[in-house]
């Protein structure tokens, strides 16, 4: 396993969840979530991979619970498949936020080093 792999698979697996490839019944993930920031509290959501919770805890779409379950079923293969090991990785969220400028994309995690890693995602 190659630590230095780490930010940008990461980033790749964050990016996944919040592009346009990320189409659920019908609908784009994307759209779903900036439709739900406004009305959550603090204009944020956070998800946990791959347990796949999501806080604050909320009545959320269906589409966009299928959508967390299905990365969180793949978080594992998606890490390996770019030589990071799953394991590695101690803890995993994705932030995605609103503001006045539009939604944004974080993701915070840790690895078995005590690196902390805060990468933001770009949302085309």
């Amino acid at each position: 396993m190659k630590y230095k792999n780490i930010p940008s698979a990461l980033h790749n697996f964050a990016h996944s969840f919040v592009s346009l490839v990320n189409y659920v019944d019908g609908v784009y993930i994307r759209d779903v979530l900036t439709d739900e920031l406004h009305k959550v509290p603090n204009h944020e959501l956070l998800i946990y991979f791959p347990e796949g919770r999501i806080e604050p805890s909320v009545e959320l779409p269906q589409s966009l619970k299928k959508s967390v379950q299905h990365f969180s079923n793949h978080y594992a293969d998606h890490l390996s498949s770019q030589n990071v090991e799953p394991g590695s990785i101690q803890e995993c969220r994705v932030l995605i936020y609103g503001d006045r400028l539009g939604m944004h994309c974080t993701i915070l995690a840790n690895d078995d080093r005590g690196k902390i890693y805060d990468i933001p995602v770009r949302i085309d």
